[in-house]
């Protein structure tokens, strides 16, 4: 994969430059490598036959996922036919999917491309696309995107979407500059819109504002009966960051690991039994040393050097630990020590469960894989690379 050093704002993987936004402009910011993301029209399959291990699993179902700027791509699982369903403009810059029960909306954190002479930051808002591109001969465009969440100030970014599984409310995190002279220059909040679907079958809309339910918090998962949400809260003073629980309405919270316990966490998920939190993790877990100062964990595995970061911060959509060699884990939910289910050291991994709770699939820099949510061997199903989201449909 191609990789270019980038200082400041940074397309679409900016997480990894909290560091840089914690003390304003004259505050130092890593030089960091970020993934440089081939555009391709589509993502192929891999054959499948009888001496498949993929055909052997007996999978099923769909896999919806989106890979930037390559656009959102819809996998059947059954014929192992591979289709671009949402097809980016030039310039253009998308960074998650989400579909709603039903499949009746896809929700969409998407930047449409700048100016003609502005560079694209990744500045996402939210946007709805009909539920009928996943059936659609030819890829939807633009043309059928909606707006749901706009951006009201340049640098702000709204990202992560997530559909509660009753689909009356649509999750998100919002990334808003801050002004504060005494802490950081900007904040995290998690937000959820109500919503309801059209009963003649057409994309779903808001029905009041959005609200604020957590301070400080990435990456949303709600649990399949909806009444837990685990997320990851990025700690504005020091920006370690840990999973969280809390109810769906963000009352209740509660730590499940700590800051110590690794280098970094993100893309969390609920196992079906809502019984444990399956999550990507930097480092070696709890028994394992963690270094000694925030982000020298990203200067040591990339050979970043000091350098001065230029307002204003770009927006954080992904945690540190999306673009660090990371694996998954496994931790109850009522409490326990973590459990490590691969040893790949992959990144930019997120992942979603089947329907039947039997495997797990992710897509990953170094493709789309399906892994037991006890843990083993990936199966990989294509060869893709890329950063994104994805989420297994029926």
């Amino acid at each position: 994969m191609k990789r270019q050093h980038v200082v400041g704002q940074v397309l679409g993987l900016a997480g990894l430059l909290l560091a840089a936004c914690g003390g304003g402009a004259t505050t130092a910011a890593p030089t960091v490598e970020v993934p440089i993301i081939a555009a391709t029209a589509t993502a192929t399959a891999l054959p499948v036959g009888a001496d498949t291990p993929w055909k052997n699993l007996g999978l099923g179902g769909h896999l919806l996922f989106s890979l930037g700027e390559q656009g959102i791509h819809y996998l059947d699982l059954a014929t192992a036919e591979a289709r671009v369903i949402f097809a980016l403009p030039e310039g253009a810059w998308l960074t998650a999917v989400s579909a709603s029960a039903g499949g009746q909306s896809l929700a969409l954190a998407y930047a449409p491309p700048p100016a003609e002479g502005e560079v694209q930051l990744g500045y996402t808002a939210i946007y709805e696309l009909p539920g009928e591109c996943l059936t659609r001969g030819t890829p939807c465009t633009p043309d059928d995107l909606t707006p749901l969440v706009e951006r009201v100030d340049p640098h702000e970014a709204y990202f992560s979407p997530l559909w509660a599984p009753d689909g009356q409310y649509l999750y998100f995190a919002h990334f808003t500059p801050s002004d504060n002279a005494g802490g950081s220059s900007f904040t995290y909040t998690m937000e959820r819109l109500p919503m309801a679907a059209d009963p003649n079958g057409g994309a779903a809309s808001a029905t009041g504002a959005a609200e604020v339910i957590l301070n400080d918090g990435l990456w949303p998962a709600l649990s399949a009966d909806g009444t837990q949400l685990v997320y990851v809260y990025s700690d504005p003073r020091d920006y370690t960051n840990s999973l969280n629980l809390a109810a769906a309405d963000g009352a209740d919270v509660r730590q499940l690991t700590a800051p110590k316990d690794f280098t970094a966490v993100d893309a969390p998920l609920f196992t079906l039994d809502g019984q444990t939190v399956i999550f990507s993790a930097v480092g070696e877990g709890p028994a394992a040393a963690v270094l000694s100062r925030p982000f020298a964990w990203l200067d040591a595995l990339t050979g970043a050097t000091a350098a001065e970061a230029a307002p204003p911060p770009a927006p954080p959509a992904l945690p540190p630990a999306h673009s660090v060699p990371s694996d998954w884990w496994s931790i109850p939910v009522g409490g326990g020590s973590p459990r490590r289910l691969s040893n790949r050291l992959d990144t930019g991994m997120f992942g979603d469960l089947a329907p039947d709770g039997r495997y797990m699939a992710y897509i990953s820099a170094s493709g789309l894989y399906v892994l037991p949510v006890t843990g083993g061997e990936p199966v990989k199903l294509l060869d893709v690379s890329g950063s994104g989201s994805l989420e297994w449909l029926p």
